[in-house]
């Protein structure tokens, strides 16, 4: 190819480009049409009748909440944490301009926001009422760029920097259009009352493996294969106490699914259940994790595993990561019971 065919093909490739650049604009931001003005009514003062929030971004990723009739859910009924869809509304009610944007720079940040945003669909009593598209943070981190779509006026004609009252730095972390960051992180929230049956296996040291079996008004500890006549009612007590609020620490970013798949063939750590007074069987099977990075224990060997976190597999085959420090006072040795 010559030299000046070269040059053609480039030419037509970058008008393509700005042509389909031009469509999907047109198709984000001018769902209800386009303002002759730059919109700054951003703020949602009444956000207890907001009942619905889309949260979609630039990769893909979407989520829709609803408000249910006592807390905040998935549109398929998956629970959520309270706190950042909170934070989110709060985010709504307080957000104010900063600073609106030079002539020169609205289609650069325009066309940013195009590349990278995360748009927010408000809702207040089932209406459509307002979309945020927001971009990315001003080069000082103390603003946020922002493009308002509404009912009544259409799509901004041009972004603005926002902010928010008491808050240093950037809104755009508030919003996330992931699941996983949302999601519910609590495996165990039970009363000792609650608890009838406990089950560990541990397939590393099979003799701490145990049981605790419900019988009436009391326990039966089944250790080493047997019933066990005596045990210490105090650390019973104090072990059952330890369930009321059990939680993962965050989901798994690391690995595909074959790689979860190839982990759940190899031995695994600990498998531990809980059953309820219900007969609702809650468990999951942890492994050991990796060291990420090389470290040394106190003798100066290797540590072949994190000694901090560990990787569990949850009853729907969910893979999250725990820490020790928060599972190791349920993961005991059987031996701790036993009164010798």
């Amino acid at each position: 190819m010559t030299a000046k065919n070269k040059k053609l093909v480039f030419i037509l490739v970058a008008v393509v480009l700005v042509s389909i650049l031009g469509i999907f604009t047109n198709t984000l931001l001018s769902k209800k049409g386009k303002s002759s003005q730059v919109l700054d009514n951003f703020m949602v003062a009444d956000t207890a009748s907001v009942d619905k929030l889309i949260i979609s971004n630039s990769h893909g990723h979407s989520v829709t909440l609803v408000r249910g009739s006592q807390e905040w859910e998935t549109k398929e009924g998956e629970c959520v944490q309270q706190e950042p869809v909170n934070n989110i509304l709060h985010t709504l009610n307080k957000a104010a301009v900063k600073s609106f944007l030079p002539e020169a720079s609205v289609e650069n940040i325009k066309n940013q926001i195009i590349v990278d945003y995360k748009k927010v669909e408000i809702f207040q009593n089932g209406k459509w009422i307002k979309t945020w598209y927001v971009g990315n943070s001003t080069p000082d981190h103390y603003g946020t760029y922002v493009l308002l779509e509404t009912v009544e006026e259409g799509t901004s004609k041009a972004p603005v920097v926002l902010e928010m009252k008491g808050l240093k730095g950037t809104i755009e972390p508030r919003f996330t259009a992931d699941y996983r960051t949302l999601a519910c992180t609590k495996i165990y929230g039970y009363t000792p009352d609650q608890i009838k049956h406990i089950k560990l296996k541990n397939f590393e040291k099979p003799e701490e493996s145990f049981e605790w079996v419900k019988n009436g008004e009391y326990f039966d500890l089944i250790w080493n294969g047997s019933k066990q006549s005596y045990y210490d009612t105090l650390k019973l007590v104090r072990y059952l106490d330890r369930f009321r609020k059990l939680h993962f620490e965050s989901h798994n970013y690391t690995f595909s699914q074959e790689q979860a798949d190839s982990m759940r063939q190899t031995r695994p750590y600990i498998k531990f259940s809980v059953t309820d007074k219900d007969g609702k069987e809650t468990g999951l099977t942890a492994y050991r994790k990796k060291n990420e990075t090389p470290r040394l224990d106190m003798n100066g060997d290797t540590l072949r595993w994190d000694d901090n976190r560990m990787w569990a597999f949850l009853d729907d085959g969910l893979l999250v990561k725990i820490q020790y420090f928060v599972f190791d006072p349920i993961f005991v040795d059987g031996t701790y019971f036993v009164l010798q």
